[in-house]
């Protein structure tokens, strides 16, 4: 640990924990106040009706393709709230597709679903708060309390970070859980103890309960015992049994911690979601196993982990192969340049001695960051042989491993004041950066990708335009007295629900079965998803990219695009095959 810091006349311990407040505070402002003015995006009715079904009825047949966790504690906000209704239909008997009950849900039979999960979002808030301190903790143990406050501030400015620490799905929990697993395995290899041991099990069991991707951190955990393992003092033997029975042992713990999640729930092993087992079923079939469902969910996402459609730099790609330079392309583009140079040049420092030697860190710590940031490298570049193009937050976990390495610059920092001039300005440029995106932040591109005016053309879908912009489109129509409007919009929110007075035309979730415009003889207004005009008819069936540039009129937000085709001698028209 290196305990160097600034001079300065308050002391450190006061300006330390003020600047940790202020970063905290700016963190609940900033996302509260994003979240309430963005429209639901594609997947948050899903995972907040899983949190409600399971609190409703104790029923978990709709907890599939995710594990409960994160979902209950969103639920939990909303499930008893007025105006929300829920009821299990017998109809639901395929687990597999939560989209009829996520509909009936959240926007048929309750009062107002854009509430409702604008309430739930409140939830994902603390999850980004834990991985704020795991940040903070963690990068002080390694390099001293200016460096946690670095990292902590990294995790504030981190636009995708803020992005998804306002919307009610799993992405960020899983990188929250994720990174507080790994920070008190940790804490447990290098001072084993029975306390420790417990937090270690208990945080591995939460993440595995969040999301599946968690699951990297059963090999992870093998691996670590295996590096104490060659590194401990004593016969060989003894330790080997050693480290199998810690391996033994979190597992229990984890283990434990999954099947609370699902209630305590016993199934036999040949049974089906929602469905009594058969009267002939064989004994095989009639074992008790607890937390079957997670067993179901598991099979369910490793066999449906390609086939998605994926939009990078002008191209659709329909086969579920996608690109092995997606990921690093997303990261380039989508990361602030302050922080992309902070995380690139943390590498180079390490791989110096005298640089390395000044950090003061231990060789046995930096596994526990490189290891599971170099696997999920690794599963960016294809080398696993999944490749879900989908958007930045499949390897959002990446995040906080690379920030709180980066805090390492505090180190240097606090001994050149030429260098912590440059980290200052480096920070104030990315505040800048991310204000300048507020409330979309979900749209953010760094200024060298164009921002976020121009980072649609690079990538689309969860990068860029997941829905959240109906609302908008709603108050643009207001203000231009625009009676209705023909729509293609890529999301799950039904129009009417954020205030949209349209006609539906081919679009993507919610307007998936939407008829056609002929655009030669469309006429009137016409909004399009950034999505479904830039997915071209691998998505819609329609390439939208054949509207004339002239004709935009205006956007809403930062992803719907508005254009207005007006007819000839009189009034537009709306004409659709």
């Amino acid at each position: 640990m290196n305990a160097a810091t600034p001079p300065c006349l308050i002391p450190q311990r006061v300006l330390l924990w003020g600047i940790a407040l202020a970063l905290v505070a700016w963190m609940v402002a900033v996302v509260s106040l994003a979240q309430v003015r963005l429209t639901p995006t594609f997947d948050e009715q899903n995972h907040v009706t899983r949190g409600i079904s399971v609190l409703r009825t104790g029923d978990y047949r709709l907890v599939y393709h995710h594990p409960p966790a994160a979902n209950l504690l969103q639920g939990l906000l909303v499930a008893w709230a007025p105006g929300t209704r829920f009821v299990m239909e017998p109809a639901w008997g395929n687990p597999q597709d939560i989209w009829p009950a996520a509909r009936a849900t959240i926007w048929e039979r309750s009062a107002d679903g854009v509430r409702i999960i604008q309430r739930a979002r409140a939830a994902t808030l603390l999850f980004l708060l834990l991985l704020g301190l795991v940040a903070f903790l963690w990068a002080r143990d390694l390099f001293g309390p200016w460096a946690g406050a670095l990292a902590l501030a990294l995790v504030a400015l981190d636009p995708n970070l803020l992005a998804h620490g306002g919307l009610a799905t799993t992405d960020l929990p899983a990188t929250a859980t994720f990174a507080l697993a790994l920070y008190l395995l940790r804490r447990y290899l290098l001072r084993p103890g029975r306390g420790r041991l417990l937090a270690a099990g208990a945080a591995i069991g939460l993440a595995l309960a969040t999301k599946f991707s968690a699951l990297l951190l059963v090999p992870l955990t093998g691996l670590f015992l295996l590096i104490a393992l060659f590194t401990d003092a004593g016969p060989w033997w003894p330790r080997l049994l050693r480290a199998a029975g810690r391996f033994a042992l979190l597992g229990l713990i984890a283990g434990v911690v999954v099947w609370a999640c699902y209630g305590f729930r016993v199934e036999p092993l040949g049974s089906k979601a929602g469905q009594p087992l058969p009267a002939n079923a064989s004994a095989l079939d009639r074992v008790p196993v607890p937390a079957l469902q997670y067993l179901r969910g598991v099979k369910a996402v490793a066999t449906e982990a390609e086939g998605h459609r994926a939009y990078l730099l002008g191209q659709a790609d329909t086969t579920g192969k996608g690109w092995w330079y997606y990921f690093p392309v997303a990261i380039a583009a989508k990361t602030p340049l302050p922080e992309l140079l902070a995380i690139l040049g943390m590498p180079v420092l390490l791989a110096l001695p005298r640089a390395r030697s000044a950090l003061g860190v231990a060789g046995r710590e930096l596994p526990f960051l490189l290891i599971p940031a170099g696997l999920y490298l690794a599963a960016a570049l294809g080398l696993f042989g999944i490749s879900l193009n989908l958007g930045i937050r499949h390897i959002l976990p990446l995040s906080p491993l690379l920030l709180i390495l980066a805090g390492g610059w505090a180190v240097f920092a606090a001994r050149r004041r030429a260098l912590a001039a440059v980290l200052l300005a480096g920070l104030g440029l990315q505040l800048a950066s991310v204000l300048r995106a507020y409330p979309d932040f979900l749209s953010y591109f760094n200024e060298a990708a164009g921002g976020p005016a121009r980072g649609y053309r690079i990538l689309v879908d969860s990068n860029y335009d997941w829905g959240q912009d109906l609302g908008a489109l709603a108050a643009w129509q207001r203000e231009h007295g625009i009676a209705e409007i023909g729509l293609s919009y890529f999301g799950t929110t039904p129009p009417a629900a954020a205030g949209v007075r349209c006609t539906p035309l081919a679009g993507f979730g919610v307007m998936g079965g939407a008829p056609a415009p002929d655009l030669a003889r469309y006429r009137g207004y016409l909004a399009v998803s950034a999505t479904n005009l830039m997915g071209g008819p691998a998505y819609t069936g329609v390439d939208y990219r054949a509207l004339p540039p002239s004709a935009l009129v205006g956007r809403a937000g930062r992803t719907i695009f508005i254009y207005h085709l007006p007819a000839e001698g009189g009034a537009p028209i709306l004409e659709i095959e």
